[in-house]
């Protein structure tokens, strides 16, 4: 009988050991060479982590919840809220033995007052599910709307564009296009690196080309763009 007893006593208490972990207990075995954060609170089942920096990118306060029908799926499921100044974010984030899956996430990115400088100036959008591991991207599917700043004069107006993302390639791929597409079109990839590429076609442009230079043929003139994400948003900050 004491042996129950002893056995029902440490059940017990790990079960309130596990229950109580803090927030910033799980902080400590996040790697810090691309990781930092400046404080936490809560615990590791539903607390906050205090301005997140991913490589030397502030996400702000993100609060996370610990979503008990993941189990069923054999994953660690969390319902994460993101908020900076310019970037608000909500959606669950899983983990799987193989995977980190994102779903039901929805965005509104507003660099409206930011000091950051973009041609995209306000962004929203909903990832019904994005998959991803050390490999790169397994599946993915998602709507983005974004408002572009026409700086260059060509289009005499600012434009709105809609985008569609899937996986190719092991990269998110995605293809976007203004409501009138002979305007602009065009594509993007990101990989697990974070390296992006994109190519951006304008019939309109393609015209403009063509009258200038009296050319008799038709080209397909693009503008393309490739390098590192997180390199490319610092460039900004400057």
């Amino acid at each position: 009988m004491r042996v129950k007893y002893l056995l029902l006593a440490s059940t017990v208490l790990i079960f309130f050991t596990i229950l109580t972990f803090p927030m910033k207990g799980v902080v400590i075995f996040i790697p810090n060479d691309n990781i930092s954060v400046l404080g936490s609170s809560g615990f590791w089942w539903k607390g906050q982590i205090y301005s997140l920096n991913i490589d030397e990118q502030n996400l702000g306060t993100v609060s996370l919840a610990l979503d008990f029908s993941g189990l069923l799926s054999k994953k660690i499921k969390f319902k994460v809220n993101q908020k900076n100044s310019f970037l608000i974010s909500s959606g669950y984030l899983s983990k799987s033995f193989k995977d980190w899956e994102l779903e039901d996430v929805q965005f509104k990115l507003d660099l409206t007052q930011s000091t950051l400088q973009s041609l995209i100036y306000s962004s929203e959008g909903y990832i019904e599910k994005l998959i991803f591991n050390n490999k790169g991207c397994v599946e993915a599917r998602g709507k983005i709307s974004s408002k572009v700043s026409d700086i260059f004069g060509l289009f005499s107006r600012d434009l709105l564009l809609s985008s569609s993302i899937t996986c190719k390639e092991d990269s998110i791929y995605g293809i976007f296009q203004a409501k009138d597409k002979e305007v602009l079109n065009g594509y993007f990839s990101l990989d697990v690196n974070y390296h992006y590429k994109m190519e951006a076609y304008s019939q309109k442009l393609n015209s403009k080309l063509s009258e200038l230079q009296k050319l008799k043929f038709n080209l397909s003139p693009s503008i393309k763009a490739e390098g590192s994400l997180s390199e490319l948003v610092s460039s900004l900050r400057q």
